[in-house]
Parts: structure tokens; C-alpha cells; sequence
């Protein structure tokens, strides 16, 4: 039970990365495994049985997501872009009991001041052009480009509230990406999808386990100051959703300041057709908002539920531990108290 919650945990690991604007290591915050991740590429040849098994499990369900949600995801983006942003918004929303706990009422003012930089990073990026889309028949330069681009989109995926497929839109191969983990599944575009993908793969395993280490050693050396940064990327990650989701755009096109042309042209068939549309879309979007806050809450629930049962079970063992010692030493007193009186 425990191995299928991870790798459904992988799973929202893998279609977050998939989305622009949409943040992994934001999504392994949400769902509780952000630090065991770390930690694991951290001490994968030190604790090299439970580092393995866990990143076994957490990747093959994000590879998993990653291979049947490349099309699914362009299509979902495509036709329902509103709907996925409010679930993904629901979720991050859920999780701020969490992610604020570790440190509740020990903030000063200058873990304010990391919170709003981290913040204005996520926002700054918004904000970037995001050149042409490159041609898909790639040349030398190109694949030294995609080893960048998996550098910098792994740290990116490790760094919650930043999104690593945005990497690739700011260098313009999001589609040429896109394109070859759905060309996985066929057989006649799976050699030119593997020879876009090992390059990306090579940049990913060297920006994971550099960032991990960083991240790791900040989370033990300055706690509280790093997950002031993290609470800043996470908050800017809903305002990027927010940016990129077709969130303003549906709020504007419902109030019809964005379709006043269409009074003019046919009424009927714009209350027939775009308001019932958009009232639809809107409504799909709160139950998608709705279904993410309360699964993200009820995931922290059942998370911090498993970890005072842990707790709990930790100090019966050390209680049961410490009675064992005790009864032992009295044991071996009143062995020495029998031999003392014998030797009288």
C-alpha cells in the first residue's frame, strides 16, 4: 500500500512537470515527499537499498505519467487549459498547512524579504519572451542546447514553485520535447525520439543530484530561510497558473469585455452558445479547484496521521526499551547483591 501511494505520488510528480507554469517540486511538497526525494539522491550510495527502492518506485510512476499523460496533456491544455489550472491551484492551496508548520511563529523580518525575492522570481519569469519554437530536425548545436536545457529543467523541476518545462520554452524546444516523449510510443519516431531525449536525460542526472545536494544543505543549515524561499516560489507558482492558465482571460471573456463584438453580430447564438460555454468551464473549474484543496488536504491529513502513529509507535519501543535496561541492570544488581552475600 504504502509503494502505490509513492508512485501515484510519482505520477503527480511527472504530469506536473509536463505542464508549463506548473511546478514538480511544488507537487512533492503537496503530496508529502519533498524532502525524502531530496534526501534520496543525496544518500543513494549511502543508504543505498532504501534510497534506491524509493526513487525505483517515485520515478517509474513519474515515467509512467510522464509517457501516457505527453498527449493527454497537450490535449487536455488544448480543450480544458482552465480546469487543470484550477485543480493544480486547489492543490498548492492545500498544501500550505504543511509547508508553513515547520515554521510557524519563528520567521523574522529578513526571511520576509527571501520570501518576496524567491516570489519575484517566478513572477520575473512570466514576464520573459519566449522565442520560436525551433525546427524539428536538430543539428550538433542543438543537442549540446537540450544537455542546458536538462540542467537547468531539473533543477528547475527540484526547486519547488519553478517549472522545468518552462526551461524549454524559454529556449524554444517545449514542442520538440513535447514531440519526442509522445514519439516513445510509436515505433517509427521512437530512434529520433530517443536521440532528442538521451541529451535531456544527460543534463536532468548531472541538475539533479548538483541541486539536490545544494537544496539539502541549505534545508540543514539555514532551515528556516529556505523554507521562507520555498513558501515564496510556491505562492508565486499560483499567480503563475494563474498568468498562464486562461484564468484572466476566462474571468474577462465571462464578464464580455473580451467578445462585445459578438452582441453586435448575433445575441442568440452568444448566450446560447459562449456564456453557457463559459458558465460550464467555470463550474468544471471550481469542482477541479475544489477536488485538488480538499485531496491535497486529505493527503497532509492522512500524511501527518502516518507520522504520529510512527511517533507513537518510536516511544513504545523506546519505553519498551528502557523498562528491558531497567529490569536488566536490577537483575544484575541483585546477581552482585547474591554473590556479595555468599562470598560473607
Amino acid at each position: 500500500m504504502k509503494h502505490i501511494a509513492l508512485f501515484f505520488k510519482g505520477m503527480l510528480f511527472g504530469i506536473a512537470n509536463l505542464i508549463p507554469g506548473v511546478s514538480g517540486g511544488t507537487m512533492a511538497i503537496v503530496t508529502g515527499v519533498y524532502e525524502k526525494l531530496i534526501d534520496s539522491i543525496n544518500n543513494l550510495f549511502k543508504k543505498f537499498k532504501l534510497s534506491i527502492l524509493f526513487l525505483i518506485v517515485f520515478g517509474l510512476g513519474a515515467v509512467v505519467a510522464v509517457l501516457a499523460g505527453a498527449k493527454v496533456i497537450e490535449w487536455g491544455l488544448k480543450y480544458f487549459e482552465l480546469p487543470i489550472s484550477f485543480l493544480f491551484i486547489g492543490l498548492i492551496l492545500g498544501s500550505f498547512p504543511a509547508i508553513k508548520k515547520p515554521i510557524k511563529n519563528k520567521m523574522k523580518y529578513y526571511h520576509y524579504i527571501i520570501m518576496l525575492i524567491t516570489f519575484s522570481i517566478v513572477i520575473g519569469l512570466l514576464f520573459i519572451p519566449f522565442p520560436d519554437v525551433v525546427d524539428q530536425s536538430l543539428k550538433f548545436y542543438d543537442y549540446l542546447i537540450l544537455v542546458v536545457c536538462g540542467f537547468l529543467a531539473s533543477i528547475a523541476m527540484i526547486v519547488p514553485g519553478i517549472s522545468g518545462m518552462m526551461m524549454f520554452y524559454l529556449f524554444g524546444y517545449y514542442d520538440t520535447i513535447m514531440g519526442a516523449i509522445s514519439g516513445l510510443t510509436k515505433i517509427s519516431t521512437l530512434g529520433s525520439s530517443i536521440l532528442v531525449l538521451i541529451p535531456v536525460g544527460i543534463g536532468v542526472v548531472i541538475g539533479i543530484f548538483s541541486a539536490a545536494k545544494v537544496i539539502s544543505y541549505l534545508f540543514k543549515r539555514f532551515p528556516i530561510a529556505t523554507y521562507s524561499g520555498v513558501i515564496g516560489f510556491v505562492v508565486g507558482s499560483i499567480f503563475a497558473l494563474i498568468y498562464n492558465g486562461g484564468v484572466i482571460e476566462e474571468i474577462i471573456s465571462f464578464i464580455g469585455f473580451s467578445s462585445m463584438k459578438e452582441y453586435f453580430i448575433s445575441a442568440a447564438t452568444y448566450i446560447n452558445g459562449h456564456v453557457l460555454y463559459t458558465w460550464a468551464n467555470l463550474l468544471i473549474s471550481l469542482l477541479f479547484f475544489f477536488t485538488g484543496l480538499f485531496g491535497s488536504l486529505l493527503l497532509i491529513q492522512l500524511s501527518e496521521k502516518k507520522e504520529k502513529e510512527k511517533e507513537e509507535t518510536e516511544m513504545l519501543v523506546n519505553e519498551k526499551r528502557e523498562q528491558m535496561k531497567q529490569e536488566l541492570i536490577e537483575e544484575i544488581n541483585n546477581m552482585n547483591k547474591s554473590t556479595g552475600d555468599s562470598n560473607d
